[in-house]
């Protein structure tokens, strides 16, 4: 047990270096958040108008799309924090970043 609350300390660790880097260019940090929270606003405001002008839709009202759009961001949110990295894994490997992980002590 000991064991696994130290990696996840550094698992920790290294998500709050890997936020500190991202934020090092605070425009390109804050424009991609703007975007993705605009995606969001657009993704909701879309269902909206659809819903104006169509009450049920194959069943479905608006709330409960609504819901289960929630509900599909939410079921993504681990995936996306624990597993995103490893879209990058292979150009990592490929520039030599990732020798960099490999050689540093923890």
């Amino acid at each position: 047990m000991k064991k696994f609350i130290y990696y996840i300390r550094i698992y920790f660790r290294l998500a709050a270096q890997d936020l500190k880097s991202r934020m090092i260019f605070k425009i390109d940090f804050f424009f991609g958040f703007f975007g993705i929270l605009v995606a969001q606003i657009f993704t909701v405001l879309s269902l909206t108008v659809i819903f104006q002008s169509i009450p049920q839709l194959g069943g479905w009202n608006y709330h409960e799309l609504l819901f289960l759009y929630g509900f599909f961001l939410l079921a993504g949110l681990p995936v996306n924090v624990f597993f995103d990295k490893l879209w990058f894994l292979q150009n990592s490997v490929r520039q030599g970043d990732f020798i960099q992980c490999y050689f540093k002590p923890l």
